[in-house]
């Protein structure tokens, strides 16, 4: 079996394996995703001059190419919480083969950071300055309300909602 089906076949069982929580650990949007590709392909194409002729390094540069190619142009609908733990194994895979370059006495500059996921709650800060943020926080959500309320008033989906149940005969 080659060296790139393999990296697939353990791609795949790893899937298998997870089980399905934390599936909304994080919201993600496609430029989050895109970000992430572009972090981790520009970190791969910087070690790829070092590492050509380790053994095993081609195969796994390959295997990134073809899952960038893949998933490169994420939309709303393929930006999902997997598509992200993956790109993080790979940065996760990365940093351990540049461990391994390392020992082997090859300058690879600085460290391949691997990105966790963005906390959906920020932890509060010390002080008052806490107060400061619950507010703004408060006024965003509002603001956010009010503007699909008013979306909605525009629209008229209040008055259809509402002309259904006057012309009802359950009374």
């Amino acid at each position: 079996m080659s060296d790139v089906a393999e990296y697939a076949r353990r791609e795949a069982l790893a899937r298998f394996r997870r089980p399905a929580q934390g599936m909304l650990d994080e919201i993600l949007f496609p430029w989050n995703l895109r970000d992430l590709l572009q972090e981790t392909d520009g970190e791969y194409e910087r070690l790829n001059p070092l590492a050509k002729g380790t053994p095993g390094w081609e195969a796994d540069f390959t295997s990134w190419k073809a899952f960038y190619e893949a998933n490169k142009n994420p939309g709303w609908l393929s930006s999902s919480q997997e598509t992200a733990q993956a790109i993080r194994r790979r940065q996760a895979r990365l940093a351990d083969w540049q461990k391994q370059l390392s020992k082997a006495g090859v300058q690879t500059g600085p460290e391949v950071k691997v990105s966790g996921p963005a906390p959906l709650i920020e932890p509060p800060a010390a002080g008052w300055s806490n107060v400061g943020q619950g507010l703004e926080r408060v006024a965003k959500w509002a603001a956010g309300a009010a503007v699909l309320y008013l979306a909605g008033r525009a629209l008229g989906l209040g008055e259809s909602i509402s002309s259904r149940r006057k012309g009802s005969t359950d009374a």
